[in-house]
């Protein structure tokens, strides 16, 4: 299967690049996260079946690492917060800032965030 993903993009060279996993392992509507480091989890969102999203899944409220994808949102367990699953922008619940976007490529099978 040959997908070619919109890509989201933060506009500056990535100094990294990390493979993820597989690009099928990421359901439309939902998410994946992708522990990269002590300080760094990415979450992989699908909202269309073309469109990967990337995003820091560090909760921008309180510092909490985010739960998943759920009924459309991303969740966040500490203290409720919501965001879009395809902007990361907050929706509901304490956050007031947007999760930080990640360039994310689709390469044959394989997601790559830029880092």
């Amino acid at each position: 299967m040959i997908l070619s993903p919109k890509i989201d993009s933060i506009g500056a060279p990535p100094a990294s690049e990390q493979l993820l996993g597989k690009a099928s392992e990421v359901i439309v509507g939902s998410g994946m996260k992708y522990k990269i480091s002590d300080a760094l989890t990415i979450l992989v969102t699908r909202p269309a079946l073309e469109t990967f999203r990337a995003f820091n899944a560090t909760c921008t409220h309180a510092g909490c690492i985010v739960t998943g994808v759920r009924e459309k949102q991303i969740v966040c367990g500490c203290h409720g917060a919501r965001f879009d699953t395809d902007s990361g922008e907050p929706q509901s619940g304490p956050a007031r800032s947007a999760l930080g976007k990640i360039t994310i490529e689709v390469r044959g099978e394989d997601l790559y965030a830029l880092i």
